[in-house]
């Protein structure tokens, strides 16, 4: 009876460990990449860019030198 006294503390345990380790790598994930968006911004803006007008449907813009053509068009078409 012992053992089966043990059990849900045992899985208690494993179950609590489980727990903190899916919040330490979220934690370590959200570190890296918030000093990613921080030390690299010209990249984050062009996957942002690439990601807010990739089309749905047809062909997606192939090169960065694309979508900066792009961009530069929309800004001067703002101005």
């Amino acid at each position: 009876m012992a053992i089966e006294d043990g059990l849900p503390v045992a899985l208690m345990v494993l179950q609590t460990g489980w727990c903190l380790s899916n919040i330490g790598v979220s934690t370590a994930v959200f570190v890296v990449a918030a000093q990613s968006r921080i030390r690299r911004p010209a990249a984050w803006n062009e996957l942002d860019f690439v990601q807010r007008c990739a089309p749905k449907y047809g062909r997606p813009l192939e090169t960065i030198e694309e979508n900066r053509a792009q961009q530069l068009q929309e800004w001067a078409s703002e101005a």
